[in-house]
């Protein structure tokens, strides 16, 4: 398996998306100093819109959670720092305009239980990639988009 990794000193967590890898898995890349945990479609599925999350490997040994996969398209990952004080980010990768109906609501149910089995105490970050698209008709869509949108 082959993962090109760009990676600034500064980060300590980074959600990832379209790694492209086969089933569940966690590896360290030890030279640049992060694990990484992917949860993908199995051997025999396609390897695409595949979700993670990687970390500093230092920071491993402080936080007793683990990431849960849902599904290859979304990954969530509790953080406790006190039982008080919790954090759940969520990393996603949205079905493209070109993807069934019934393919893009099973993504939005998902992300929708998932989102709603955060508990309210909790701070929630929602990353990933949604494959929003932007255009000029900022009439039509005036709440939504700007007026220096590109193409349609």
């Amino acid at each position: 398996m082959y993962v090109r990794v760009c990676v600034c000193v500064c980060v300590d967590i980074a959600a990832l998306s379209e790694t492209r890898v086969h089933g569940n898995s966690q590896f360290e890349e030890a030279a640049a100093g992060y694990t990484f945990f992917l949860t993908g479609h199995p051997t025999d599925g396609p390897s695409q819109a595949v979700v993670g999350f990687a970390i500093r490997s230092s920071l491993l040994k402080r936080i007793e959670s683990r990431p849960v996969g849902h599904n290859p398209r979304i990954m969530s990952w509790t953080f406790n720092y006190t039982p008080a004080n919790a954090v759940t980010v969520i990393s996603a990768y949205a079905p493209t305009l070109v993807t069934p109906a019934d393919l893009k609501n099973e993504f939005y149910e998902q992300i929708d239980r998932v989102l709603s089995s955060v508990p309210h105490r909790h701070k929630l970050l929602l990353t990933g990639d949604f494959n929003a698209r932007v255009g000029r008709d900022s009439d039509a869509w005036g709440k939504v988009l700007g007026k220096h949108g590109v193409r349609q």
